[in-house]
């Protein structure tokens, strides 16, 4: 399950940014997983994905090709028509990370409305989805015959990163410098 890493300490809610808070949490435990460090700056309290409007777009951060135009939901739209020939049946469709929606309404548009298909999105950041699209609490408890689609989530999520020397494998840690 993609659920929020639970905050170890009170301190980290009193805190204004992730910033000052992750400098508060690690000069209160010490160093802490990589993965704890992503979780808090991107998805904590005004984490960079929990911001209300996701930076998406031209005037953003970046680009995806859904920002850009709605040709990428037309061709995934053709894809669900060629699956409903191979699975005998309407594919539904599951959106993981859907972001501003914007890919959803291309799919939907394209396919002139849902008409009977399954249109699903799932966000770690619950924002509002276009028309027609329903919303999935827990992706684990959502069976499809269909297609799973994701554009960046697998970018964005908490990792753990590890390193291997002379047959022993290490976590490595984030912590603060000399000058915090």
């Amino acid at each position: 399950m993609l659920a929020p890493i639970p905050c170890p300490t009170p301190i980290l809610r009193a805190v204004p940014t992730p910033a000052a808070r992750l400098r508060s949490l690690i000069a209160t435990t010490g160093p802490v997983p990589f993965a704890r460090f992503m979780e808090e700056a991107l998805y904590g309290e005004g984490g960079y994905y929990a911001r209300p409007s996701p930076a998406i777009g031209a005037s953003g951060d970046f680009v995806t090709g859904s920002s850009l135009s709605p040709l990428f939901g037309r061709a995934t739209a053709r894809l669900l028509e060629a699956l409903d020939q191979a699975l005998g049946t309407t594919a539904a469709l599951l959106e993981a990370g859907y972001g501003s929606g914007a890919h959803l309404r291309a799919v939907r548009d394209a396919l002139g409305g849902a008409h009977g298909r399954r249109l699903r999105g799932w966000d770690r950041v619950v924002r509002p989805l276009p028309e027609g699209v329903e919303a999935v609490a827990e992706p684990e408890e959502c069976a499809i015959d269909g297609l799973v689609f994701s554009y960046e989530l697998f970018d964005a999520l908490p990792i753990h990163r590890l390193i291997g020397r002379e047959r022993e494998t290490h976590e490595l840690l984030v912590g603060l410098d000399a000058d915090g």
